[in-house]
């Protein structure tokens, strides 16, 4: 039982300290080389122009670009007072756009990071963006808790459209690449099949030809928040909310590795080349390489045993088969 005599801890159960404890210990571990920011990151995405880094919304309200191989931050873009929960870029790369908890969708410039046009509707806060060039348009798509689907006009900042339906929050959008329709629906692999990451705890493939049956259901402990195809290595990878980040068979659906560094929620993937890089509530970013001989090494290297397990692993006898029977035998009659 964890004890304490710090006056913050009086109102916390035993359960509560050890699992701030764990978590703690489990904070300095270097896994993924992690890079450590101020804010706990809420999604992430990926940089078309330039591949080393990555775009992040931090509860802080503020999105960064991050240089992956140094963890600077080359541009931070300000204004929202509360938690961003999403990202997209205009078709045209120029515009970022991050759905926020005050109900809005900010914009900035990529280059400048100057702040462009607030686009609002949402009647609770946005969960999701996306956007597409429709008919010479360009289009901003969001998802809020309100249940609503809006359509704006990126250039006017004018409302096209408002879908419901919905009885509960859209949790995420994205464009079905071979149709003009927009579902609530998470990641689309090479061949327009579908694959979807739930609260019910699996990330599964819902196959196109196939009236969209699953053909492949990925069992998790806890929910799954994130799913995405590295088709090159035959990979699928999804980020659980039970601090892991697991890399599957595409083929046969069978566990190949988890990577552990996380010690909060992971919130997002993003595939930069052959590298997966996880952020999460713990507000770090880690990269986890996919390629071939660094995967297999990351795979060789779980395997062995840690110094605690050492530790704990009771010495080997010293004695023979029959000597242990013997030894057996004595003590059976005592």
């Amino acid at each position: 039982m964890t004890t304490s005599s710090n006056r913050d801890h009086f109102f916390q159960t035993s359960a509560s300290l050890d699992e701030q404890e764990r978590k703690d210990i489990k904070s300095q571990n270097t896994n993924g080389n992690p890079i450590r920011l101020q804010g706990k990151i809420l999604a992430a995405h990926p940089d078309p122009w330039n591949t080393g880094s990555i775009y992040v919304a931090q509860s802080n309200g503020t999105v960064r670009r991050i240089i992956l191989a140094t963890g600077e931050t080359a541009r931070a873009f300000t204004g929202p007072m509360a938690p961003v929960t999403s990202l997209c870029l205009s078709p045209d790369g120029k515009l970022l756009f991050a759905g926020c908890w005050d109900k809005a969708i900010w914009s900035w410039d990529t280059v400048t990071g100057q702040p462009r046009q607030k686009y609002e509707g949402h009647a609770d806060f946005v969960r999701s963006v996306t956007s597409a060039r429709l008919l010479g348009d360009d289009l901003l798509i969001s998802g809020g808790a309100d249940a609503q689907v809006l359509v704006f006009n990126i250039a006017s900042g004018e409302r096209l459209e408002t879908f419901k339906g919905h009885s509960r929050g859209i949790q995420d959008l994205v464009l079905d690449p071979e149709s003009e329709g927009t579902q609530p629906i998470l990641f689309f692999d090479n061949d327009g099949d579908l694959w979807t990451a739930s609260a019910d705890k699996t990330a599964k493939c819902l196959v196109r030809q196939d009236g969209w049956k699953a053909n492949l259901t990925l069992e998790h402990p806890d929910f799954v928040r994130d799913v995405v195809v590295y088709e090159t290595g035959g990979w699928v990878v999804t980020a659980c909310r039970d601090e892991e980040v697991r890399v599957w068979n595409r083929s046969t659906g069978a566990l190949h590795h988890t990577f552990s560094g996380h010690f909060e929620e992971v919130t997002g993937l993003v595939l930069v080349g052959s590298t997966i890089v996880s952020v999460g509530i713990d507000a770090t970013i880690r990269q986890w390489s996919l390629r071939p001989d660094e995967l297999q090494k990351a795979v060789e290297l779980a395997k062995k045993p840690t110094e605690e397990e050492k530790e704990e692993k009771p010495a080997e006898s010293m004695l023979t088969a029959e000597e242990e029977a013997e030894l057996a035998e004595l003590m059976g009659d005592d």
